[in-house]
C-alpha cells in the first residue's frame, strides 16, 4: 500500500516495519498522512541498520519511531473525532446530535465546545432560536463539516504535508473535498429555478453566472474599482504605497526549503489571520486619531505552507506616506521583533516615485487579484510553482477551508450602493440618484461615481444610501431577519430597485411535469421553496417546520459531551 523507504541491509539484518499497534494508528490516517507516517517510522526504526549503534535522543531507533507514533496517537485523540470520517458519517452524526438536543438529553453548548465549534450567535438570538439551532441537523452538519475540515488540515500542516515540494497552500485531500462541495453546489443550481410572484422563471445557474459569484465578473469589478481609486488619487493629489505584510516566523510550521521550523509555536491559519487583523486594527485606530485618511484594497493570500500574508494598496497624502509606513512597520514589529530577519522581511513597501514613471497602482495589485480568483494574467504562480489557474484554485480553496476573507476594500463608498445603481438600466427623475447611476452603466467609471455621491473624502457618508427595509418574515430559527436592501434613497427621494419577490424551486424531474399544474403542486412548492425577498439572489431556507417551545434545556449530570461523542460514533477508540 505504501511506497516505503528503501533501506540497505547490513550485517545480515532485515529492515523492520510497524507492528500491529503502529499499523493500527497509521490505518486511521488520511492517505497522504498515512504514507508519511509509515515512511517516517521505517526510516527512523531502520537507521540502526545503516549506522550501527546510532541512538536518537538517547533512545534506540525502534523506540524513537514508536515514540513518534505515540505522539501522533495523542494528537489524534485530542481531535475528538476520527480523521478518516466521511461526509455520510458527518451527516449521520448531525442527525443524532440534533435528536439528542431535541429530546433535551444533552447540552448543545457543551457538545459544540467539545468539538471546538466556534459558536457566534446573532445579536437578536433568543433562548428559543438557539435551541432550534441545536435541534437542527443541518446546522450541526455545517458546523461539523467546517471544524473537522479545518482540524484535519491543521494537523497536515503541523506534520509538514503542506509546503513547497509537497502540497502548497493546502493538502490535496482538502482540495478534493472542496471540489466535491463545489460540484454539489453546481448541481443544485442547475436543478433549481427562481420564480417570482408573477410566475416569471429564471434559471438559477444563469442568475449566478451573471452575478459577482462568477469569478471572471468578480475580477473585472475588482479591477474597475482599483483603477477608479487610482484615478481618484491622481485627481486629488494622493500618492500610493504598496505594502506586503507577513506573519512572524512563529506562525510558519515549515521552511520553504523543506524541514520543520524550530520557531513555530503551533498557531493555525486562522490564528495568523487574526494576528494580522489585530495589527491592522491598531494602525487604523492611530490613523483615525491623527486625522490621516487612506483608501485602497487589501488582499490576503497564503504562503507555501498555508500561513496567510497581506498585500495592501494604500492611497494617502504625499506628506503622510512616511507616517503611514512608520505606523505599519511599528505595528508589525511590536511582537516577535527579535526573530532573525524580522526587520528586513516582515514588512516591505513599494512606492510611487519619479524613478518609476511607468508604475501603476492598479497594475501592482492586478497580479494578486488574478492569482487569487481565476489566475487571469498569471502565467506561473511563483509561490507555488504552479500555473496561474491551478494556483488560483488552490488559493481559493485555502480561503474557503479556513474562512479567510481574501479581498477587502479600505475606505471609499460601499460597493453595495454601486451594485444597486447598476440595477437601474433607464434614466430616472431624481437628479442626485441619476448623477450616480449614469456612471455605473457602460462605460462604467468608479472614480466618476465617487465624485457624483460626495467625493472620496465622504467615505460611507455619501449623498445617496442603500434603502433598507426590515423583512416581515422570520428565518428558520424564528429570528427577525436583518434589514434587506430594496433600493436607493436620498434626503428627498427613494427609488426601488428590487420590485419582485423570488423563491427557489426545484426543477421537476422526468415524469413530474403533470404535477406542476395541479393544486397539490402549489402546496408542495410552498413547502419546498424559499422566499428570496425583493429581487434577491441569495437562497434563504424556509422556516423550521416544527413548532418548538421556548423552554430551555439542561444537561444531565456527568460528562454529557463524552456520551454524545460515543453516540454519534465520530471518534474511534485508540488501538
Amino acid at each position: 500500500m505504501f511506497q516505503t523507504v528503501q533501506m540497505r541491509e547490513a550485517r545480515g539484518r532485515a529492515p523492520v516495519f510497524p507492528d500491529r499497534w503502529g499499523q493500527a494508528i497509521i490505518n486511521r490516517l488520511p492517505p497522504e498522512m498515512a504514507r508519511q507516517a509509515h515512511d517516517r517510522w521505517v526510516a527512523v526504526a531502520n537507521s540502526g541498520i545503516r549506522y550501527p549503534g546510532i541512538r536518537h535522543d538517547g533512545l534506540a531507533p525502534h523506540a524513537k519511531a514508536n515514540g513518534e507514533l505515540a505522539r501522533l496517537r495523542n494528537e489524534l485523540a485530542q481531535l475528538k473525532f476520527s480523521v478518516a470520517v466521511s461526509a455520510a458519517e458527518i451527516a449521520d452524526a448531525a442527525l443524532k446530535l440534533a435528536d439528542l438536543c431535541e429530546r433535551r438529553a444533552f447540552s448543545g453548548v457543551k457538545i459544540a465546545e467539545h468539538f471546538g465549534i466556534e459558536v457566534k450567535w446573532p445579536k437578536n438570538a433568543t433562548e428559543d432560536s438557539i435551541r432550534r439551532r441545536f435541534c437542527d441537523a443541518r446546522w450541526w452538519r455545517k458546523q461539523l463539516h467546517t471544524v473537522i475540515g479545518r482540524a484535519i488540515e491543521e494537523m497536515h500542516r503541523r506534520r509538514g504535508l503542506v509546503r513547497a515540494g509537497k502540497a502548497v497552500y493546502l493538502t490535496d485531500w482538502s482540495l478534493r473535498r472542496w471540489r466535491g462541495r463545489r460540484a454539489a453546489n453546481s448541481r443544485m443550481l442547475e436543478d433549481s429555478v427562481a420564480v417570482n410572484e408573477e410566475g416569471a422563471t429564471l434559471e438559477l445557474w444563469d442568475v449566478v453566472q451573471k452575478s459577482v459569484s462568477n469569478p471572471e465578473l468578480r475580477r473585472k469589478e475588482m479591477m474597475l474599482r482599483a483603477r477608479g481609486f487610482e484615478q481618484q488619487a491622481r485627481d486629488n493629489g494622493y500618492t500610493w504605497t504598496f505594502a506586503t505584510l507577513t506573519c512572524p516566523s512563529a506562525f510558519h510550521p515549515q521552511m520553504k526549503k523543506g524541514g520543520d521550523n524550530s520557531r513555530y509555536q503551533g498557531g493555525t491559519v486562522r490564528d495568523g489571520q487574526a494576528w494580522l487583523c489585530g495589527r491592522w486594527e491598531g494602525v487604523r485606530a492611530s490613523l483615525h486619531r491623527e486625522g490621516v485618511m487612506i483608501f485602497g484594497f487589501r488582499v490576503a493570500e497564503p504562503n507555501h505552507d498555508g500561513t496567510p500574508h497581506w498585500h495592501a494598496l494604500l492611497f494617502v497624502r504625499p506628506d503622510k506616506v512616511d507616517r503611514l509606513e512608520e505606523l505599519l512597520r511599528n505595528a508589525w514589529l511590536a511582537e516577535y521583533a527579535d526573530e532573525p530577519g524580522a526587520a528586513e522581511h516582515r514588512v516591505s513597501f513599494a512606492r510611487e516615485n519619479a524613478a518609476r514613471p511607468g508604475s501603476s497602482a492598479a497594475g501592482y495589485i492586478a497580479k494578486y487579484i488574478g492569482k487569487n480568483i481565476d489566475g487571469h494574467g498569471v502565467d506561473v504562480d511563483h509561490e507555488s510553482s504552479l500555473e496561474g489557474a491551478d494556483g488560483a484554485e488552490r488559493a481559493t480553496a485555502w480561503a474557503s477551508v479556513h474562512g479567510v476573507r481574501q479581498f477587502q476594500q479600505i475606505g471609499g463608498p460601499a460597493v453595495a450602493l454601486w451594485r444597486e445603481c447598476r440595477r437601474l438600466r433607464d434614466p430616472i427623475a431624481p437628479p442626485e440618484i441619476e448623477a450616480a447611476r449614469v456612471h455605473t452603466s457602460k462605460p462604467a467609471c468608479w472614480a466618476k461615481f465617487i465624485d457624483a455621491i460626495g467625493g472620496i473624502v465622504a467615505g460611507r457618508k455619501t449623498a445617496i444610501q442603500p434603502w433598507k427595509k426590515l423583512p416581515l418574515d422570520l428565518n428558520r430559527y424564528g429570528e427577525k431577519r436583518a434589514p434587506a436592501i430594496i433600493g436607493i434613497r436620498s434626503i428627498a427621494h427613494r427609488i426601488r430597485t428590487r420590485v419582485h419577490v423570488w423563491r427557489i424551486e426545484r426543477k421537476p424531474k422526468a415524469g413530474e411535469a403533470w404535477f406542476l399544474n395541479s393544486g397539490a403542486a402549489t402546496a408542495a412548492c410552498s413547502r419546498s421553496s424559499s422566499s428570496l425577498g425583493p429581487v434577491s439572489i441569495t437562497v434563504r431556507a424556509r422556516q423550521h417546520p416544527a413548532a418548538l417551545n421556548s423552554e430551555g434545556f439542561t444537561c444531565k449530570t456527568g460528562p454529557c459531551e463524552r456520551k454524545a461523542v460515543q453516540a454519534v460514533r465520530l471518534h474511534q477508540p485508540d488501538p
